[in-house]
């Protein structure tokens, strides 16, 4: 009997399978062609390399803040590449979140040769996800030491 039980049992998964059973819902691809289309627009390299760069880290930063690590929708995630009009509520990050942001660089800073002052200030994005403008999120894309540095916020009660 245990040989036949033996015999009948289903064979043994590759060591990739269950991992990939387990993401069925994930998105493959990253980008929708639209997308791609807006970050590969400039004929400089530096320029596709950034915006590529804020894509990626804008999308995983939506979702951390969602908490979620499977089933991400990569493609109904989009970053704006241009940031919001400083007239549009939140376009301009506040005196009291620049000064804040001011100090604790300086003290991180403090013996680098890069100032504040030529790192071009945070800027706020429109994020869109499933084709809907998220007005309630925020999503601010730092450049801090050459590293783009992606903050979402959401409202208290979608967090």
């Amino acid at each position: 009997e245990d040989a036949e039980a033996a015999a009948t049992a289903a064979p043994a998964e590759a060591p990739g399978a269950a991992a990939a059973a387990e993401d069925a819902d994930e998105d493959t691809q990253m980008f929708s062609p639209g997308e791609l289309l807006d970050i590969c627009e400039p004929c400089d390299v530096g320029e596709r390399r950034r915006r590529l760069r804020r894509a990626i880290v804008g999308k995983f930063a939506y979702y951390r803040t969602l908490g979620l690590t499977k089933g991400r929708q990569w493609r109904q995630v989009v970053v704006a590449q241009r940031p919001v009009g400083e007239s549009v509520p939140g376009g301009c990050v506040g005196d009291v979140e620049a000064a804040a942001m001011e100090e604790a660089e300086a003290r991180e800073d403090a013996g680098a040769a890069r100032s504040s002052s030529s790192r071009p200030p945070p800027r706020r994005h429109h994020l869109t996800v499933g084709g809907a403008v998220q007005n309630r999120w925020r999503c601010e894309l730092h450049d801090w030491r050459g590293y783009c540095v992606a903050v979402c916020r959401a409202p208290p009660a979608e967090a």
